[in-house]
């Protein structure tokens, strides 16, 4: 339901870009996203996620696998991330989770009220009911 008094945004999380595993990962869902396919690409990441652990080559895995089943152009998915297109959007969203205090995943704010970890629903809307009643 849209009522247009709530925004979800979602942003990955680094703990570092020097991870070569989670920063070509989080590239990937921007490189998608520019074929209007993060939430697939998302959600692909997700399901193989052990695959990619481990020393797979996770730039060809994404191009050659997730690319065609995802029907992404697996060339233009391979130069957004061989550019590091994202580079620089990903180290903006780590310094502010950092200045937010965020230290874990899955973290979320509500405007500006954190919390941390698999939260019940309840707490959700508990909170989000506060928020709009400010």
């Amino acid at each position: 339901m849209d009522t247009g008094k709530v925004r979800y945004i979602y942003r990955p999380y680094l703990f570092s870009l020097e991870d070569v595993l989670q920063r070509t990962m989080a590239e990937a869902l921007y490189c998608a996203g520019e074929q209007g396919k993060f939430w697939e690409m998302h959600d692909w990441e997700y399901a193989n996620a052990t695959r990619m652990i481990g020393g797979t080559d996770v730039l060809a895995l994404l191009v050659n696998e997730a690319s065609p089943k995802l029907g992404l152009d697996g060339a233009a998915l391979r130069t957004c991330l061989e550019e590091g297109r994202y580079r620089s959007r990903l180290q903006q969203i780590m310094d502010d989770a950092l200045a937010r205090g965020v230290q874990s995943t899955p973290s979320f704010l509500i405007n500006e009220r954190g919390i941390e970890g698999a939260a019940p629903f309840e707490t959700f809307q508990q909170i989000i009911e506060e928020e709009l009643a400010k």
